[in-house]
């Protein structure tokens, strides 16, 4: 398995950029400072079902394209490059082989991560205190489900109170469940461990 979490400092992600490295599909071993290998930012989408690139980071890596696809979009539908690449996450994520389309230029990434990808491992996203922790791993390796998680961790216990021997409390049968008041200098004897009664409240 290979991941990479990225955490946001000063509050929640707005969008979830990630660096990343981008290549012609070559093939065999590749280490992360190969020269052929070109860094960006990729922006993930789940709202996207295929990745995209730039039209200035496919012409900067020397990209051919191998098709045409129909892409729609907010302006209607347009003919667009495809490539093949391979794709580079940090430490050993490698998406290899993989065909994406050319999109218009961005200000702050040349990728576009979309679902294409995403499936091909797990994807969560978690935003506890106000800090977003983006993680990924692939190849997948087991479901993640925040409502099963909620059902396995035990049911907080609420402390029982303290009463002083002049206080007023209130007790219950454990059995029958008859409830009594009384001071507890003069009840405290029922409230044993292993007693019949125990501590409801101090009134």
């Amino acid at each position: 398995m290979a991941g990479f979490t990225l955490t946001s400092k000063g509050g929640v992600f707005r969008e979830l950029l990630f660096p990343s490295k981008i290549s012609l599909p070559i093939q065999g071993v590749i280490q992360q400072n190969d020269p052929r290998l070109t860094d960006t930012f990729a922006l993930w989408d789940t709202g996207a079902s295929a990745s995209v690139i730039t039209k200035s980071l496919a012409k900067k890596i020397g990209l051919q394209p191998i098709a045409q696809s129909r892409v729609h979009h907010a302006g209607g539908v347009s003919m667009s490059n495809v490539y093949m690449v391979n794709i580079y996450f940090e430490p050993k994520i490698v998406v290899p082989n993989i065909r994406i389309t050319e999109c218009d230029d961005q200000p702050n990434f040349g990728m576009i991560i979309g679902m294409d990808i995403i499936t091909i491992g797990d994807f969560a996203i978690t935003n506890f205190n106000g800090t977003t922790k983006f993680s990924y791993r692939a190849p997948s390796e087991g479901y993640i489900d925040f409502v099963e998680d909620a059902k396995k961790k035990p049911v907080p216990t609420q402390s029982k109170p303290t009463p002083l021997r002049n206080d007023t409390v209130e007790i219950k049968h454990k059995q029958t469940g008859k409830i009594q008041k009384g001071k507890w200098k003069k009840v405290r004897a029922k409230c044993q461990p292993n007693g019949d009664w125990e501590l409801v409240k101090v009134l």
